[in-house]
Formats: structure tokens, C-alpha cells, sequence
């Protein structure tokens, strides 16, 4: 593909349900013979002897489903069997440029296209749901090359040491571009509440600030697919991301104190409790130590607790470094299995989430000055 080509395969880049996103390259497939109730016909121009390969785009992997050869037209048939709606990728094998289609069950689809430019000049009729979201795709590619032009145009003037010239007017230009999209894809998901398509274009807003709208999303999917295995992942990991937002309830944590005894999160109910994970060896975990000595020396009586969870894999390094930095708080150790790690999605330490005394999070990913802030604020 061409530098300003975007791939619809892009899109899954944040894609929630994480699908595979690099191609498996298949020749020569034979499907076997089923009872079809999906159908693609297709005819792309300036093909050439080329071959359609269709790939269904799993939960996991890229499932190689068959290898079409096109006619001298550039026509092709392709024809499948599924419960449940999927979006597949038809891939030009010469020339290794893809195209998503969204198939629901009995759908009888008409594709075409030119070689050409594949990707942008593809089209899809036959489904309302499908062409929705072929349009969807065409705007991201839309966005995609004005966003790409942007950067030409920097590049072009970095190297000619200028591009401090035009720094704040191309960011200008970026900055809008993705604010639009962000508002192209918000109404797309509110206008289509139940377009599997959806589920693309919700990975482009702010979870955080679109709660409502992924709700709605959510109710809207499960009615339309309710054994889609895409959109059962989503409303599992949606649950548990908005659990985790502010206003969710924080999750218990129940690991061994440094007396070896359990110790709960809940058994601190009552009290605004400041929920850190950390390790001995993390160099911006020890940075936060004053802010959180302050935090606790100035609040411990008003009802603050610290409840300080250690990614340390050595008992003994972890006990030593609660006496070593001097930190008078509650601690427990991370288990083996990273049960409490895996409950708050902790990717990377310090990482902090504020609770108040009915468990509530406050707030989260709170450091330095910032912390001490909040719970002046809370404190008031």
C-alpha cells in the first residue's frame, strides 16, 4: 500500500474486543461445501488474474475462510454460513490491500471497487447496517489523509528547519481534525445504537466521557446481537471499566498484611481510603513517598487511610522497604496470580484510586501535588 493508504483495518488498532491485527497470508483455500445464507457478490475493475481472500475477523485471530479467483471482469462469489453478524476482510492477494465488510446472517451483499485504489473506492450494497458502516470507514479514511497531509507538510518544513514557523497552526489544524471525528463518531453511535459497526466507532471517543452514549451502545447491541461473541466481550469489559470509572465501586481487596494475617479493603470501610500500588524497585513510586507521608500525617485523624498494595515479588524486600522509607500505613502484598493487579487493569506503577467512606471512587491516578489538593478538597 501506498504511505497515504489507510487500511479499514486500522480501525482496531484500539479496538476493545482486540482482534489480531496483522494479516495471515493464505493461498489457495478451499472452503468446504455448506449451506450457504451469506453471499458477497463483488466485481472489482482493473484486477487483473488476482485472487479475493476472505478472512473473518475473530475475537483472536484472523480466520482464513476462502480464496476466490477472479473472473477476467474482476467478478467474484463469495458464499458463507454464520449465526451471528461478523465483520470480514476481503483482501486483493497481488496486491495486499484489504477492505472490512460487516455480513449479518441472509444477507445477499453487492461489492464493488477498482484495484486501483481498493480501499478507497470500494463500496458495499445490500444490508442498511453494512452500508452504514461502509460510510463510517470512508470518513475515517477521510480524516486519515487530511490528518496525514498535516504531517507532510510539517515534515516538509522541519527539513528545512521551519517547522517552528508553522508548529502552532498545524497543531491547530490536527486538533480540530480529531474533534471532529471524535463528533463524527459520537453521532454515528447515536444515531446506531444497534450497527455491530458501532463498536468501531466508540473506540474513538473518551470512555470517560461518553458513558451515557457506550450504555445506550450497550443496550442497543445486546437486543440486535445477543450472541455476538464481539458484543459479549464488550458489555464484560464495559462492566467492569465503568466499575472501575468514578462513582463505580471500588472492588474488595483481600492479600496478606506483613504480619501475615489477611487484610481487607472493605475492612476499612468508613474512612476515605487512598488505594496504592507500588513496588520497592519503582523509582516514581518512592518520588510520591512525601507527598503521601504529608497526605497522611495531615489527614489520618479526619477519617484518611493509605491502603498501599506491593507489586514486590520478595517477601523480604517488601517488608525492608516499608521500614526502610519509613511508611506507617496499611500494606499488602500482591498474590502470585496478580488477582488484585488484574481487578483495577494496573498496567504501570504508582497507580493510585481515591475511595470515599462508602467505596465510591472519588478519583484515581492522583500524584503529587494534585493528591494533596484532592483530599484538601474532599477534607473541607
Amino acid at each position: 500500500m501506498t504511505k497515504n493508504s489507510y487500511s479499514t483495518l486500522t480501525m482496531f488498532r484500539k479496538f476493545i474486543l482486540t482482534p489480531v491485527l496483522f494479516a495471515i497470508v493464505s493461498c489457495g483455500l478451499v472452503s468446504p461445501k455448506v449451506i450457504t445464507n451469506q453471499h458477497v457478490n463483488g466485481v472489482i475493475k482493473n484486477a487483473g488474474e488476482d485472487f479475493m481472500i476472505v478472512e473473518k475477523l475473530t475475537l483472536n485471530k484472523i480466520e482464513p475462510i476462502d480464496t476466490l479467483e477472479l473472473e477476467k471482469d474482476g467478478s467474484f462469489s463469495f458464499k458463507s454460513k454464520s449465526d451471528t453478524a461478523w465483520f470480514y476482510r476481503f483482501r486483493l492477494q497481488n496486491k495486499n490491500t484489504w477492505v472490512q465488510v460487516l455480513i449479518h446472517p441472509n444477507d445477499k451483499l453487492e461489492m464493488t471497487g477498482d484495484a486501483k485504489d481498493f480501499i478507497t473506492s470500494f463500496n458495499i450494497k445490500g444490508n442498511p447496517k453494512s452500508e452504514k458502516f461502509r460510510e463510517y470507514l470512508r470518513k475515517f479514511i477521510t480524516f486519515g489523509n487530511a490528518k496525514d497531509s498535516i504531517n507532510q507538510i510539517y515534515q516538509a518544513a522541519q527539513a528545512e528547519n521551519k517547522g517552528h514557523l508553522i508548529y502552532d497552526d498545524m497543531q491547530k489544524k490536527y486538533m480540530d481534525i480529531m474533534a471532529n471525528f471524535e463528533n463524527y463518531s459520537r453521532e454515528f453511535v447515536t444515531a446506531n445504537p444497534e450497527n455491530l459497526g458501532s463498536l468501531i466507532a466508540i473506540q474513538n471517543l473518551d470512555p470517560a466521557k461518553n458513558q451515557e452514549l457506550i450504555t445506550k451502545l450497550t443496550v442497543g447491541l445486546k437486543k440486535a446481537y445477543p450472541n455476538q461473541p464481539y458484543v459479549i466481550d464488550f458489555i464484560e469489559k464495559t462492566s467492569k471499566a465503568i466499575a472501575l470509572s468514578v462513582g463505580g465501586t471500588a472492588p474488595d481487596i483481600k492479600l496478606t498484611a506483613p504480619d501475615g494475617k489477611a487484610l481487607s479493603l472493605y475492612s476499612l470501610r468508613g474512612k476515605v481510603v487512598l488505594i496504592d500500588f507500588w513496588a520497592t524497585w519503582c523509582g516514581p513510586c518512592r518520588k510520591e513517598f512525601p507527598y503521601l507521608k504529608q497526605a497522611y500525617t495531615t489527614y489520618k485523624d479526619k477519617g484518611f487511610e493509605i491502603f498501599s498494595v506491593s507489586l514486590d515479588k520478595d517477601v523480604m524486600t517488601w517488608k525492608n522497604g516499608i521500614e526502610q522509607y519509613g511508611l506507617p500505613w496499611n500494606h499488602v502484598l500482591e498474590s502470585q496470580a496478580g488477582e488484585a493487579s488484574k481487578t483495577y487493569e494496573v498496567t504501570g506503577i504508582p497507580k493510585t484510586i481515591l475511595i470515599d467512606k462508602e467505596g465510591k471512587i472519588i478519583s484515581t491516578d492522583l500524584r503529587g501535588e494534585a493528591l494533596l489538593a484532592k483530599l484538601a478538597e474532599v477534607f473541607k
